[in-house]
């Protein structure tokens, strides 16, 4: 299969980042790996880890965890490729704490990450096409009761492509009086387009996020556009859904829009994967993704790492839905209780509180 990531936040780190896996992908295809191989990818993993890790002397503890498994034989006993990626990957999240440290396989060798210069004319048609398959990530637009728009995002792909589907999802929710996003199996994927997305809800160009990498200052600047395709979606409710696998870009999109002022997040706590960085190939076949900054929010000073977003609204995953829904028109109603809209809200509002009295609580 094509290596399976979570998308670093902030692409501008590399040329060179490999985009998630097609949502076809459902089967894990496996390999075997030869015996001299499998020392040689852990050194590979240790030293990319070593060099570049955003935080230098974490990164060295880690590489040296690995290489003492490496004197100990803990690598030359793992047979298969996933067996080796698996067991690189959890030694070196357990040295330091960061769930974006990654290491994977591709079973078709790959001499180079999906999106460097180097990737021939059929990689960047296939990685297209898989955008095109899983429409950008945007899996559902509705219209809910009360005027109420939702949108699911579940990754977050390059508005280089995506632009024009944002757009038109983002017109169908023009009308709407509140807005619910959903972003609870959301993984991550393209920082562009978290800056592209926190454009729809801010009036002009936002510094929003700041990345300082290992190297004292060295920082680049995260803006939103001058200018979106389509409407803004200004001045109205808005509610992040999110869960416990909700990740790197997504809870970006989460912390900033929260930061900003703009969106309640509902839900649960998210996973705390703050830190972008890049892919650095080993051989023809695995690669590791290693974290080479930090994100500072411009308004927080912070971040989300390790601890994750924390919801204003908590509820279980499988009830944020409902939970934001509810609060979004008693929001409306009780901030615009003149409106000529008002009487359908507080309808819609019984209708929803009447449909969660009859359903048993989520487990």
């Amino acid at each position: 299969m094509p290596f399976r990531t979570l998308s670093p936040i902030f692409p501008a780190l590399a040329a060179a980042v490999l985009a998630c896996a097609p949502a076809a992908a459902q089967q894990r295809e496996d390999m075997p790996v030869p015996v001299a191989a499998r020392d040689s990818v852990a050194r590979a993993a240790a030293e990319a880890v070593r060099e570049t890790y955003v935080f230098a002397e974490r990164g060295r503890a880690a590489a040296r965890a690995v290489l003492d498994g490496v004197a100990a034989g803990r690598y030359r006993a793992l047979a298969t490729a996933s067996a080796l990626s698996d067991t690189l990957t959890a030694d070196l999240r357990r040295a330091t704490g960061d769930q974006h440290l990654l290491v994977q396989y591709s079973v078709r060798p790959r001499p180079a990450v999906p999106g460097a210069a180097q990737m021939t004319a059929a990689d960047s048609a296939r990685q297209r096409e898989a955008g095109e398959w899983r429409n950008y990530g945007l899996h559902r637009v509705e219209r809910l009761e009360g005027n109420v728009g939702y949108l699911e995002l579940g990754r977050f792909d390059d508005p280089a492509l995506a632009a024009p589907t944002v757009a038109a999802a983002m017109a169908l929710l023009a009308g709407t009086d509140a807005l619910v996003i959903d972003l609870r199996a959301n993984g991550g994927g393209h920082a562009s387009m978290v800056s592209h997305l926190l454009g729809y809800f801010v009036e002009r160009p936002t510094h929003h996020a700041t990345l300082h990498r290992r190297a004292p200052g060295d920082t680049a600047q995260a803006w939103t556009p001058a200018e979106v395709p389509g409407p803004r979606y200004l001045g109205r409710p808005v509610y992040l859904l999110t869960s416990a696998r909700t990740f790197s870009a997504a809870e970006a999109f989460a912390y900033d829009l929260r930061a900003l002022g703009i969106a309640t997040v509902v839900g649960e706590r998210t996973r705390g994967g703050a830190n972008p960085g890049s892919w650095r190939m080993i051989g023809d076949h695995f690669g590791v993704f290693v974290p080479t900054a930090r994100v500072e929010n411009t308004l927080t000073r912070g971040n989300w790492e390790g601890v994750g977003v924390e919801p204003a609204i908590a509820a279980a995953e499988a009830d944020a839905r409902r939970a934001a829904h509810v609060a979004a028109l008693e929001r409306l109603v009780a901030e615009q209780g003149d409106s000529p809209r008002a009487p359908r809200w507080r309808e819609a509002l019984d209708e929803v509180r009447a449909r969660a009295a009859a359903s048993p609580p989520a487990r």
